[in-house]
Parts: C-alpha cells; structure tokens; sequence
C-alpha cells in the first residue's frame, strides 16, 4: 500500500430538491438498503490495519459498521476541502446528509480514502448511493460487481502482507 494515496480522501456531492424526495425519506431509503449494500459490496466493508508495522486492508465486522457513524447527518454544509478522517476510525469511507431547509433540498456528500477509489469511481460510488436514497434502479456497472471479493487470501493469509514480506526479503538480500 503506498503511504501517500491512502492518506489522501476523496469526495463528492450532489444535491436533491425536496421535490424528488423529502430528506426524511432519503434517510430512511439508505437505512434500509444499509444491510443490503454490506453485503452485495464487500469493498464498503474495507479498513486498514497494522499488520507487522505495514497497513494492510481487512474486511469490517459489522459492529464497526454503525449506520450512524458511516452515514451521519450533518446540520451544515462545509464547501471547503475536506481533511479526511483518521485512517484508524474503520471503514475507509463515509457519507454526509445535510438538510438544506434554506434551499428545499438535501445535499448528499461521499468520502472516501484514496486507498480504495480514485477520481472517476469516487462519482460512481455516489451514483451508486443516490440511486439506493431515491430507491431507483442501480446500474448494470454495479450489478455485475455484486458480491465481487475484493480482498484475496493466500494460504490464510493476506496476500498483499505476503507480497510485503517477499519485498522486504529480497530488499534485505539486496542491501547484505
């Protein structure tokens, strides 16, 4: 895992009239598909952790998957550039609703590590969660990437922890 990118948080929003659907039922819609999303999505479930001293990705227990803390209602909207969260508050993603009551609408803003998404998918990964808020049909992109793992073990063992050690071992030859 390279240490910059992870580091590095993306985002994007959208904004939806109170004429589409109310904030209360944008709330209630992405409550619901939660559990759903968990599942068919493995890689919402993704956090990182230190395996001998290297980050490594691992998948979420569901206790560390609170709807409120991965989905929160914000009271304001905050245009600046986003700082991120810390890498050890698991998963590596988060998603804002903000009740524009001022503007009859909702805003609706996605987070999410560098680690695990780059420019263009940070806007399929908000597509993704509009269409779950406005209960439409998600795309076909999204349902042929159903229940794709997205991390791969090696005889038990994270693989990309084993890469690491064969790295190290052949830097280690290289240096002695």
């Amino acid at each position: 895992m390279e240490a910059l990118p992870r580091e590095q948080w993306l985002n994007a929003s959208c904004t939806i009239p109170y004429e589409t659907i109310s904030f209360e039922q944008i709330n209630n819609n992405l409550k619901t598909n939660y559990p759903q999303l968990l599942k068919d999505f493995p890689q919402f479930r993704l956090k990182i952790v230190k395996i001998k001293d290297y980050p490594n990705w691992q998948y979420a227990q569901n206790s560390e998957l609170k709807y409120e803390e991965m989905i929160s209602i914000q009271d304001d909207y905050d245009d600046s550039i986003p700082k991120g969260f810390p890498l050890d508050t698991n998963p590596i993603w988060r998603l804002h609703l903000i009740n524009l009551k001022d503007k009859n609408s909702t805003r609706i803003r996605f987070y999410v590590s560098h680690s695990i998404a780059d420019g263009r998918s940070v806007f399929l990964f908000l597509d993704l969660f509009i269409k779950l808020a406005v209960e439409q049909k998600i795309s076909d992109l999204f349902q042929q990437a159903k229940n794709l793992p997205v991390l791969t073990a090696f005889k038990k063992k994270n693989i990309l922890l084993k890469i690491s050690e064969i790295i190290l071992k052949c830097l280690n030859r290289r240096i002695n």
